[in-house]
């Protein structure tokens, strides 16, 4: 009888332990993709995006990078700081080319000036933009991405609902 409760007891313990494992890298993952949301918001503020258009932009590289639901944890977004899935060329933030076309960035926010820098050769400041559905629209009118409008939009919306709802 001691031995049975003993099994019960170390299974217990494990799934405590365990538990708790998954906790702290729920905590660290929600501590880091705030920072990233933070520093692309604020990145894109300094240089003179509007707040709903600077929300739109960290929804933007939420969705651009977003591995298994998580924001901000695609390999190019780590490894690269490339944010928004930019492709040479470049347009004079980043560092260099990986060999499948994609730019390298010293540290994210580069990643946020080469997109507002691309903002500016297709529109300016994109005042006119007043929902996420419009904002898609003209990333998709511009060639931004090669998903269905449908797609991206959902996207967007996911995470302008996560983020900012």
């Amino acid at each position: 009888m001691l031995n049975t409760l003993a099994k019960y007891l170390f299974k217990w313990e494990i799934w405590v332990v365990l538990s708790g494992i998954v906790l702290i890298l729920f905590l660290v993952l929600r501590k880091r993709t705030i920072s990233k949301k933070d520093l692309i918001y604020k990145t894109a503020r300094a240089n003179g995006i509007p707040d709903r258009i600077a929300k739109y932009i960290v929804c933007q590289a939420a969705h651009e990078t977003a591995t298994a639901g998580a924001p901000f944890t695609s390999s190019l977004a780590i490894g690269s700081n490339n944010y928004f899935g930019m492709k040479e060329p470049g347009r004079g933030n980043q560092i260099g080319y990986k060999s499948n076309g994609y730019c390298i960035y010293a540290k994210p926010e580069d990643s946020v000036k080469d997109l507002i820098t691309w903002y500016y050769a297709k529109g300016g400041l994109l005042n006119w933009i007043t929902s996420v559905e419009q904002y898609a629209q003209f990333l998709k009118a511009n060639n931004y991405f090669e998903d269905t409008i449908e797609n991206y939009t959902t996207g967007l919306k996911y995470w302008y609902k996560y983020f900012y709802e």
